[in-house]
């Protein structure tokens, strides 16, 4: 054998490489990317990431000789292509994401598919079965589930509250199943689920249950949801508009808070958790380089310093162990880098035990933060107030009185109130207007009165200043009634004010008390003119040319049936009948038939008589028709308006007139609908706007082609009071609502509404409609267009079917004729074979004209008349 041998050199030069290798592959990296997830973008939490990198970057005692860098928030990128933000990452060093939001499958997908730490605000729950609260690869720095229901159980048993109400959002069932399981024996509890829709919302049958909770008989609920759901939940249970005495409710807020403002109603009890904040140099560094008071730091920002400091010293703890691996990531079969650093790293996250802006950090086995003390909060003024602390050790302690919100005083009873309140209203007929007394009277003087003896209370009615509904000022101000009621200057208005989203906005409304749709008003055409052919509109020219051509027609086969038909009177003996339809008593027949005035004689043979049957028919039908349509025109003529439609007065040479600064005003002005941008622009280039409902009516009167917008029950008074000369196209743009009037938070809407609907369901509302509108008109009231038919012109196609049986009952009289003629002539022979065969059965014999050409003896009929004889 022979041994082969490398010079001492050689082995030394492989050893120094081998050495070399390890070194490069254990050396620091010189830079590595935290990249950052949020549901919304949180510039504030971007801040606090900076802040905290440059904290460890000019601070040489923590990883010296790497820079972090910061990738900054694409959760949007995650959720819609979250293979390509992968590759993204993973092109980079990522050592960790730090997700702010509830995470997403999405979110532990992303960190399963690279093996890097995903550093979370909340526990994971759900994602993973079978792996424990915490899902692979992720690390919890907000307090845990099991803290936070300890806490919260502890405060029951604080305040001996034994009756609980559970309200959970299906993503947080298993907390608070959870918390269920740890309440004392003797508590009694209840459970409802908020729905929720795909843009994160309330449903409708939520809300409605969470109305119902007003008054629930409980010491305590249990809110279980995110906290952008917290504020909407209890404001349907109760509105934080309310001026009523609420029940004080205690609500229990799971869910840690997102900052320390919240506005919720005045009278509940609000507790909540966050971390507690500690007192030392990170917590300085922070405030000082975000500028803002420890007292208002957000929690968003305490854990995305946290989960920064976290991330640097698990890295720098790697290093220093020599288990970095560094340019050694693995390719996957989908093309992605896997980070080889991501699984050591994560268990560095779990080992370590530091100090931070929200106290000591240390994980447990699961990736759940462990030792973690709880600041107890209580909001006072919408604002989260330290009354206490919580941790494991030394569980509840309080240093201050949980309180309600706000301090309510109770609401005076409106029979107690030592005022009277004012009312504002605006002169508009039939609502507001002056009788000869110079007195206020109308529908909402009567409706005013009505609530006032409802509710037992005193009042003042005054007109608004400038005699408008109300609207934007160019100051910004509103004017009107509207403006009356946000300067406080009055307590509400039984004026017809519609209910539109503008107003809403700044003053309350009652259950609507009126509901309309808009009218358009014009003044009614003049029919002094008189039209000489009239008589003739309800048929077409085609239908008129052809009836004088079947009378022609008629005439002439009335004519030749008689003459060429063996029975009829041109071969009578009476010589006077011989004439009797000639060509002239032909068209005196038809004439005669036509008017319904009866002819002097009718056709004696079957074929005349079977054509005039015929005509007859078509006569009746001809006539029937005809007078309908007369009448039909006329009344239509008298009913009809000069514009239905708003596409009417976009086409034609109208001059549109509208009320300034009203709902209607409101509406053309943000339309965005081309017909009534048309209309909007019309009005603005001819500045046909009025101030008042009686201007409008004056201009639709005197003006040529001038039409009128406005509300249907203002409208139908005016058009039934004289000298009824306008009139109404009604049913335009949808129906609206009238309601009272009231300042914004008014502390008597609830009470205002109840009456208003009182009076609805009891029939007042209706009898009050009779009394202003009904028994008030001068005018004979209109007929609807739908009542009266259109008056259209009766076409060809619609007679075809009676010309037809014409033309059937000339074709058939021809035929007969033929038939005649035949049977004149060959007729004995059948009669005879008839009666040799049957008998006479009465049939008399007579003498013909015609001598017999064989041995068959020939009969003849003949039909004799009375005065022949």
């Amino acid at each position: 054998m022979v041994q082969a041998t490398l010079p001492w050199m050689a082995w030394n030069f492989i050893f120094l490489l081998v050495l070399f290798q390890t070194a490069s592959a254990n050396a620091a990296p010189k830079t590595v990317y935290i990249a950052s997830t949020s549901k919304h973008h949180d510039v504030l939490l971007e801040k606090s990431l900076i802040s905290a990198i440059n904290y460890i970057n000019n601070n040489s005692s923590i990883l010296p000789g790497t820079d972090i860098k910061f990738i900054s928030n694409t959760t949007k990128s995650i959720k819609e292509n979250l293979l390509d933000y992968v590759k993204l990452l993973s092109q980079l060093d990522v050592i960790a994401v730090i997700v702010n939001s509830r995470p997403e499958s999405t979110l532990d997908i992303l960190g399963s598919m690279l093996h890097i730490p995903m550093i979370t605000k909340h526990e994971v729950h759900g994602h993973f079965p079978g792996n424990g609260t915490q899902a692979p690869n992720s690390d919890c720095l907000g307090p845990s589930s099991h803290d936070v229901r300890l806490a919260m159980v502890d405060i029951l048993k604080k305040n001996d509250w034994t009756d609980i109400l559970v309200i959970y959002d299906v993503q947080w069932r298993s907390q608070a199943n959870a918390f269920i399981s740890v309440l004392p024996p003797n508590t009694k509890y209840s459970k409802l689920t908020l729905e929720i829709d795909e843009e994160k919302a309330l449903c409708d049958d939520t809300k409605r249950q969470l109305n119902s909770l007003h008054n629930a008989p409980v010491q305590a609920i249990a809110l279980f949801c995110d906290s952008d759901l917290v504020a909407s939940v209890m404001d349907q249970v109760h509105c934080v508009c309310s001026f009523r005495i609420e029940k004080p409710h205690t609500w229990l807020m799971a869910d840690m808070v997102p900052s320390l403002p919240l506005a919720v109603q005045s009278s509940q009890i609000m507790l909540a958790f966050m971390p507690d904040v500690m007192d030392n140099q990170y917590t300085r560094y922070l405030t000082d380089d975000l500028r803002v008071d420890v007292t208002s730091i957000y929690n968003s920002s305490l854990f995305a310093f946290d989960a920064t400091l976290v991330t640097a010293h698990a890295l720098e703890s790697l290093i220093n162990k020599r288990l970095w691996v560094g340019d050694d990531n693995t390719p996957s079969k989908t093309g992605l880098t896997i980070s080889a650093n991501g699984p050591q790293l994560h268990q560095q996250i779990k080992e370590l035990t530091i100090n931070s802006t929200t106290g000591i950090i240390s994980f447990g086995n699961d990736g759940t933060r462990r030792q973690m003390r709880l600041e107890v909060l209580n909001l006072q003024e919408n604002r989260f107030i330290n009354v206490g602390t919580w941790d494991s050790m030394n569980k509840l302690k309080l240093t201050k009185k949980i309180v309600q919100n706000r301090p309510t005083s109770e609401l005076i009873p409106l029979d107690k109130l030592n005022r009277r309140l004012k009312v504002v209203v605006v002169v508009d007929p039939p609502f507001v207007m002056r009788n000869n007394e110079g007195k206020l009277e109308g529908y909402s003087i009567d409706l005013i009165d009505l609530i006032a003896k409802k509710l037992n209370f005193r009042y003042d009615i005054y007109l608004a200043p400038d005699g408008l509904y109300g609207g934007r000022a160019d100051g910004g101000r509103y004017n009107g009634i509207v403006g009356q009621l946000t300067q406080g200057l009055a307590d509400l208005s039984t004026s017809p004010l519609t209910i539109n989203s503008e107003r809403l906005q700044i003053v309350e409304f009652s259950k609507p008390f009126m509901q309309f749709t808009m009218s358009l008003i014009t003044k009614k055409l003049d029919f002094d003119n008189q039209d000489l052919m009239a008589f003739m509109m309800p048929y077409s020219s085609t239908v008129w040319f052809l009836t004088l051509a079947c009378l022609v027609v008629v005439t002439g086969l009335m004519y030749v049936v008689n003459y060429i038909s063996p029975y009829g009177y041109r071969h009578s003996k009476s010589a006077k009948n011989g004439e009797a339809f000639n060509l002239f008593n032909s068209l005196w027949f038809c004439l005669a038939s036509m008017l319904q005035q009866g002819a002097d004689n009718t056709p004696r043979s079957l074929s005349g008589r079977v054509l005039a049957g015929c005509f007859w028919f078509f006569i009746l039908i001809w006539i029937s028709t005809y007078t309908a349509n007369l009448a039909a025109f006329f009344t239509v003529r008298n009913a009809r308006k000069p514009v239905s439609t708003l596409e009417e007065v976009v086409d034609g040479d109208h001059h549109f007139y509208i009320i300034r600064d009203t709902a209607i005003h409101q509406f053309f002005r943000v339309a965005s609908y081309q017909t009534y941008r048309k209309l909007y622009e019309r009005v603005n280039a001819q500045n046909t706007f009025v101030n008042s409902t009686s201007a409008g009516y004056g201009v639709a009167r005197k003006k040529k082609n001038a039409v009128f917008m406005a509300e249907k029950p203002s409208t139908e008074y005016v058009i039934m009071q004289e000298p009824c000369d306008l009139t109404a196209a009604s049913g335009l743009l949808g129906a609206s609502s009238y309601g009272i009037a009231m300042p914004k938070h008014y502390p008597y809407a609830r009470n205002i509404s109840v009456a208003v609907l009182t009076l609805h369901e009891t029939g007042v509302l209706d009898s009050l409609w009779r009394k202003w509108w009904d028994y008030r008109s001068q005018c004979p009231k209109e007929q609807s267009r739908s009542a009266i038919g259109t008056g259209k012109q009766i076409e060809l196609s619609s007679m075809i079917g009676v010309y037809v049986v014409l033309a059937t009952g000339g074709i058939s009289s021809i035929v007969l004729v033929v038939g005649e003629i035949y049977w004149s002539k060959h007729g004995r022979y059948f009669k005879a074979l008839f009666r040799n065969e049957f008998g006479s059965f009465g049939v008399a014999k007579a003498n013909t004209h015609h001598a017999a050409t064989n041995s068959v003896p020939v009969l003849r009929v003949q039909s004799v008349k009375t005065t022949d004889l």
